[in-house]
């Protein structure tokens, strides 16, 4: 158990996730708790706790994920207590309320009022604006809990999202026209869907997983998505048709034995130089569906903290640029990763 220091640090401690001390809740644990607030579908270890905090949409996407990774077989489903976006709650003598991340379908931040303090865990968050994702809020708040990430820790800025767009539809028709199949890895919640948003107009295959939670998305006819055109990935792609698949599964033997195929990885991680993976690359495009590093730092200043605590790994860069903000930066996680201030 790791506790943070600072009388702000001193609300919560580190026990394989975080938790709001002398309360049940939990936040994005990946480890089973009796009660977790979960700020989006995409959260791994989401499906392992009793019960769960979270919206509507968050739960479906979520039993959706069970089915398809159950494939027919019975998985465990926590007890979603579901509560809209805005409308405050208790729970003990907490006062909570979700609102919107911006990061995919469902995503929310959450507003504690607790011993005098507005704490907001906000999640993975997104300020650019993709309908039909609810916009992101930002929250006045003393203490801000962060998802740093792998923007806040490696200060990824990201190109303007529409060139990016174009650059992607360049390259799955220059993929056709050479009579190839386009195969584009993403991950499976959030940048997929806006993948098949922005190819609808092409015949698509999609993996099973991104198949399942695209279906929630056009069944709450987001995105002018169509149920009735999504189409699964059956071990084979027919011509003309373009591959949409998991980038933690870019080395799948069903991938490898796709013949005549151009596979580009669509993530924040595309500008590395190093291989994710056995299978080649030969495109990478630059693009995320949470925020970049600049679009942290904006959320933080709209946020007005006096104090930030950092999750999701070290982020020594945006400690300093917060610190430089006169805010008192709080660092949660692992002891043998984080140092504590």
């Amino acid at each position: 158990m790791t506790a943070l220091g600072g009388a702000d640090g001193a609300l919560f401690e580190y026990r394989r996730g975080l938790h709001l001390r002398g309360t049940v809740l939990w936040f994005d644990a990946p480890r089973a708790r009796d009660v977790c607030f979960v700020s989006s579908a995409a959260i791994s270890g989401a499906h392992r706790h009793e019960k769960i905090l979270c919206t509507g949409e968050t739960a479906e996407l979520l039993h959706a994920l069970a089915e398809a990774h159950g494939r027919g077989r019975r998985v465990h489903e926590p007890r979603a207590l579901v509560t809209p976006y805005g409308r405050p709650f208790s729970l003990g003598k907490l006062r909570l309320e979700l609102f919107p991340a911006g990061y995919v379908l469902g995503s929310a931040s959450l507003l504690v009022e607790h011993e005098g303090r507005r704490i907001v865990y906000a999640g993975p968050i997104n300020p650019r604006e993709r309908p039909p994702i609810e916009r992101l809020e930002a929250r006045r708040c003393d203490v801000l809990v962060l998802t740093g990430g792998y923007a806040g820790a490696n200060r990824v800025v990201l190109p303007p999202a529409g060139g990016v767009r174009e650059q992607i539809v360049r390259f799955v028709d220059a993929a056709l026209e050479a009579g190839e199949t386009p195969v584009l890895l993403s991950a499976v919640l959030g940048e997929a869907q806006e993948l098949v948003a922005l190819l609808g107009d092409r015949p698509l295959r999609l993996h099973r997983r991104i198949h399942a939670v695209t279906s929630v998305y056009a069944g709450r006819g987001a995105g002018g998505l169509r149920e009735a055109t999504l189409l699964p990935f059956r071990a084979t792609v027919r011509p003309g048709e373009t591959l949409i698949w998991p980038a933690t599964l870019r080395d799948s033997p069903a991938l490898s034995r796709l013949e005549r195929r151009r596979v580009a990885l669509v993530s924040a991680h595309a500008h590395e130089e190093r291989p994710l993976g056995k299978t080649a690359l030969d495109g990478a495009f630059a693009y995320s569906a949470q925020a970049d590093y600049s679009g942290l730092l904006e959320y933080v200043r709209a946020c007005q903290p006096s104090t930030v605590v950092l999750t999701g790994g070290y982020c020594a860069e945006l400690t300093g640029d917060l610190s430089a903000l006169g805010i008192t930066v709080l660092q949660a996680g692992p002891e043998e990763q984080l140092p504590l201030f």
